[in-house]
């Protein structure tokens, strides 16, 4: 069976889990790429593609506005065709999954399943808003124990307990096993409502699906701080809309109009040349997946 895997990661989660994931799809021996929508911007053909995984965070309660973009560009299939979902959030997904599915099944893809991972808030924004909160996460922690099915609630405050774990690791391969089996007796017939891949919290799906890109743009707001900038044009690549340009080499970069609020601009400059609403320069910078993470989530060997 071959696999392929469209990915959006902006700060480098979602790609960890998405390569365990295609490790997983691989052991099992099938064949699993992973294709970067943001450096492969150009939509597929996927013909000889026999299941379709589609991989983002989530923001604002929903799939990022740069992957809607990228899958409202996927040529239809002439025939249905069986993919998945995987998502990271630092607490609820809201809308993510439904929409998703809602938009592939125009184009004629069912959707088998989704599965997402909590992992660290990476959202400059909320991190800046709950710095301070960082002194009393034992109690997040405590009540995270006490109440499991609170956590991605507790996450908001206490964004230290949005790590994921051996079991939610564990959880993943299993995902991933099932939905390979799933896939080969492929029934379109038989696939999960849009409303039963994910049963989000009270609140969020609505708000997910209230969300626009001009708003999530409004309040992004980013912009460049040209004294700290070197003009290294590593923003120009990280935009996964193209709406950051730099005219020729040691030009500052030009912030134009088309931005979808993903904060990777400001989260991958080294310079800590850009702010944005709520955080100045570097104020708010996730620092990317600790080293434990990455250690968790070590691809399987082929």
């Amino acid at each position: 069976m071959k696999c392929l895997i469209l990915l959006h990661s902006a700060t480098g989660n979602t790609r960890l889990m998405t390569r365990y994931a295609a490790s997983c799809i691989a052991s099992a021996g099938h064949e699993c790429k992973i294709r970067d929508i943001v450096s492969h911007p150009k939509p597929p053909a996927l013909g000889s593609v026999d299941l379709l995984g589609v991989s983002c965070p989530t923001m604002y309660f929903r799939p990022t506005f740069a992957m809607e973009r990228y899958v409202a560009r996927l040529p239809s299939t002439a025939k249905p065709k069986p993919v998945f979902l995987l998502g990271t959030a630092g607490g609820e997904p809201g809308a993510h999954f439904a929409l998703l599915a809602e938009q592939l099944a125009h184009k004629g893809y069912v959707t088998l399943g989704a599965h997402w991972l909590m992992f660290p808030e990476s959202w400059p924004p909320h991190l800046t808003l709950v710095k301070d909160m960082g002194k009393t996460a034992q109690y997040g922690e405590m009540f995270s124990r006490r109440y499991p099915a609170l956590r991605p609630w507790l996450a908001v405050f206490w964004p230290e307990i949005g790590v994921s774990s051996e079991a939610d690791r564990d959880n993943l391969r299993r995902f991933s096993e099932e939905v390979l089996v799933r896939a080969s007796t492929f029934e379109p017939d038989v696939a999960p409502s849009f409303n039963d891949l994910h049963k989000p919290m009270p609140g969020t799906n609505m708000a997910g699906r209230m969300v626009t890109v001009e708003m999530a743009a409004q309040y992004t707001a980013v912009k460049l701080v040209p004294d700290r900038c070197t003009k290294c044009g590593i923003c120009v690549k990280v935009c996964p809309v193209g709406c950051i340009n730099q005219e020729k080499k040691g030009a500052l970069p030009a912030f134009g109009r088309g931005c979808t609020g993903c904060w990777a601009c400001f989260q991958h400059c080294p310079d800590q040349a850009i702010s944005g609403w709520k955080s100045d320069p570097a104020v708010g910078k996730y620092p990317g997946p600790t080293k434990e993470l990455k250690e968790l989530f070590e691809p399987l060997p082929s």
